[in-house]
């Protein structure tokens, strides 16, 4: 077993954009934000616990899914459904608690955490059509000037 030193998860997961990604090169590679549209595989290993299924697809849903759907990530797939038997077991009561620990290891694994996606060099792309349906669809304070915080009253005593 290794002492001391630097590992492959020291310190803060690169940033696209940031000066220090910049200067060493790192260029990130998008993920599509609206998820995987492909085929959903068939899953890989018998189904033992209720909920693998209904994992299985939500997964495939995911920005990460277009990697895994690669020949280069292939390999993933094992991982994924393992992922999903894993939550699977979550939900009984009973499950011991060394799956919580495995859940959070296998979302490292198969690029469903944040540090773990940019430390592998991926980013989910912005959605920025959807931002601008949002900013246009949001409400804004009328021209007229009027502030609602001006109704507004200060309770004494908590009356």
């Amino acid at each position: 077993m290794a002492s001391g030193g630097a590992r492959n998860t020291s310190g803060p997961a690169p940033t696209p954009g940031s000066g220090r990604s910049d200067s060493r090169g790192l260029k990130f590679k998008s993920l599509p934000s609206e998820g995987y549209d492909g085929d959903v595989p068939d899953f890989p290993q018998p189904v033992v616990f209720g909920n693998e299924l209904t994992y299985w697809n939500w997964a495939w849903r995911q920005p990460q899914a277009a990697l895994w759907a690669t020949p280069q990530w292939s390999s993933a797939i094992l991982a994924v459904a393992d992922w999903c038997s894993l939550k699977a077991q979550a939900e009984d009561p009973e499950a011991p608690i060394g799956v919580r620990a495995a859940i959070r290891q296998r979302e490292g694994d198969i690029l469903l955490l944040n540090d773990a996606l940019q430390r592998a060099g991926y980013q989910i792309a912005s959605d920025e059509l959807a931002q601008r349906r949002e900013d246009s669809t949001s409400t804004k304070p009328a021209a007229s000037g009027y502030d609602p915080r001006a109704e507004m009253r200060a309770v004494q005593g908590g009356q």
